[in-house]
Formats: C-alpha cells, structure tokens, sequence
C-alpha cells in the first residue's frame, strides 16, 4: 500500500492536508477541530486557506492528534469503517462498575466527544491508551 507523503511530514501544508484527510475519512468537522484545539472559527479557517499561521502549539496539537490517529489506524489494520466507527460509538460506563485498566479513557462518551472536551490531554491519555493496547506498557 502506498500512502501519500503528507502521512510522514510534520510541515504546516502537510498539517493542512491531514486535517483534510480527517475531515474526509473520518468525517470529523471544522467544529470538532474547533473544540479540539480551543480554537476560535476565525483563525481556524484562516489558516485552512493559508491566510494565516497556527501557533506553534496548536501545530504541535495537531502533530500529537495525527500521531494518535495512525496509532488508531494501525490498532484497526487501516480499517476505515473501524477508525470511523470507533471515533463515532459510545461505550456504556456501567453503573456501580469497577474501571479496568483496559478500559478506554473514553469511557462514558464517544471517542469525538472525549476529545473535544478534553483536548490536548484527551489526546495523550487516548494515544497512551491505543499504544497500551498495541504494545504493552509504554514505561
């Protein structure tokens, strides 16, 4: 399988086309995007037609979100329909239930919703979380 160089790269235009890349193949939106980044709508669709530049911690968020999603695709063997279904679906916290350390830091909600409230934290405890799965422990 090929994939398109903007997948390795870590440049402002590769930022720009992973974000669409998202948008298209998960279907996540400009305002999810906004949420994520606690970012307001203005500066975001700016930078998506390049009038202006992200914040070097904004681009560093959006480094991180990246990295997390090709943890998740490859967790999902590049599943498409499984990225978007797992971004999509609410996992049920039981009631009176006790968390399992393989439980989801999700738990509760929707992976989408989990990171737009949670933002850049969100996005490492999922990324640690993914990586737990796929590895083992990471320390």
């Amino acid at each position: 399988m090929q994939v398109a160089p903007f997948f390795q790269e870590d440049t402002e235009t590769a930022l720009m086309h992973q974000v669409d890349w998202l948008q298209k193949h998960a279907q996540l939106s400009d305002q999810f995007f906004l949420n994520l980044l606690k970012v307001d709508e203005r500066t975001f669709s700016r930078w998506r037609i390049g009038d202006e530049a992200l914040s070097e911690n904004l681009r560093e968020h959006l480094r991180e979100f990246w990295q997390m999603t090709l943890h998740i695709l490859s967790f999902v063997n590049l599943d498409l329909r499984l990225l978007k279904m797992m971004v999509e679906h609410n996992i049920d916290a039981k009631v009176g239930s006790t968390r399992s350390a393989f439980d989801p830091p999700w738990l509760g909600t929707s992976l989408r919703a989990y990171l737009e409230t949670n933002g850049i934290a969100g996005t490492r405890k999922v990324n640690q979380w993914v990586q737990t799965m796929r590895f083992g422990n990471p320390s």
